[in-house]
């Protein structure tokens, strides 16, 4: 496997951080989003077609969870300056693994009893993007 770059290490971190938190309209949740989304924006090279409509389904995905939110936490991409690299031979199987997991855990709260009825729909909404961004990339 191919050394990582800064991208790839900041949304495996954010990710991961997925694990300790149950809040996923939060800050972790959006930033590993965030992140994810940006993949489809690599600024280093033009991206194939299939990143184009990964993208939309990130976008929307976003703008779907972030409806009805109150949004005045601020959430930032990274605290330091990362790229994704379109020419990094690993950046589709870390953003898919990542996205897949964001999509397991939407899908499982909406699932759920947590949260208002409302909320868990947007859950269940926002898996079912993300699920259709993971099938853009694979």
């Amino acid at each position: 496997m191919p050394p990582m770059n800064s991208y790839r290490i900041a949304l495996m971190d954010a990710t991961d951080r997925l694990n300790s938190t149950s809040n996923l309209d939060g800050p972790d949740a959006q930033q590993a989003l965030l992140l994810a989304a940006y993949a489809g924006v690599a600024p280093d090279t033009a991206m194939p077609a299939d990143w184009d409509f990964y993208t939309v389904a990130m976008t929307d995905a976003i703008g779907e969870l972030q409806e009805g939110l109150d949004l005045s936490e601020q959430v930032t991409l990274t605290s330091r300056p990362v790229l994704p690299a379109a020419s990094d031979p690993g950046l589709r199987e870390g953003v898919t693994t990542a996205v897949r997991r964001l999509a397991d855990l939407y899908a499982t709260a909406a699932g759920g009893q947590a949260g208002p009825g409302w909320r868990r729909l947007v859950w269940a909404q926002v898996a079912h993007r993300l699920d259709d961004a993971v099938a853009e990339l694979t």
